[in-house]
């Protein structure tokens, strides 16, 4: 039974591509556009010493670093701090900010955990021990591999 939305018979599946096609076509060209006018945004209203991160550091990362140092203000640093914001976060928590400011003037990418970074890329961050591993292993298995298949000299054995 036809339903009274369809006709009979379809339409031809060419009127459908091209109705499809035409409208990726406006999407490319709009994105086309777009790219001419994109610019980089930057950060307003933040503090002179968060200033120089936005080089390095994600705008998230800064602006809740710029809460903490809020909290700051209104915080007693007398009382110890138990590093909980920084060791879920990755970002100072106001007692360190306050330390950090005390002693340096200004917060630094590396006080921030890698993963703020705005080069910070995890599968380069594997240390040389870790490819050194690899290659013994791999030297492991062409051992194993020339032995199993007969083809190295049994010098080995």
């Amino acid at each position: 039974m036809l339903s009274s939305r369809s006709s009979y018979p379809p339409p031809p599946a060419t009127s459908y591509l091209s109705g499809n096609l035409h409208a990726v076509d406006h999407q490319i060209t709009h994105v086309h556009e777009g790219i001419g006018k994109d610019f980089i945004k930057t950060l307003t209203n933040i503090l002179r010493s968060f200033f120089h991160l936005s080089q390095n550091i994600s705008k998230h990362a800064i602006l809740e670093a710029q809460k903490q140092f809020k909290i700051l203000e209104k915080k007693d640093l007398t009382e110890p701090c138990s590093r909980t914001f920084y060791k879920g976060s990755g970002i100072p928590c106001s007692h360190m900010i306050g330390q950090l400011l005390e002693e340096h003037g200004d917060l630094e990418a590396e006080d921030f955990h890698p993963q703020w970074r705005l080069d910070y890329n995890p599968e380069c961050s594997v240390s040389p021990i870790f490819f050194l591993g690899v290659l013994f292993c791999l030297e492991v298995l062409k051992f194993y591999f020339l032995v199993i298949s007969g083809s190295g000299r049994n010098t080995y054995i």
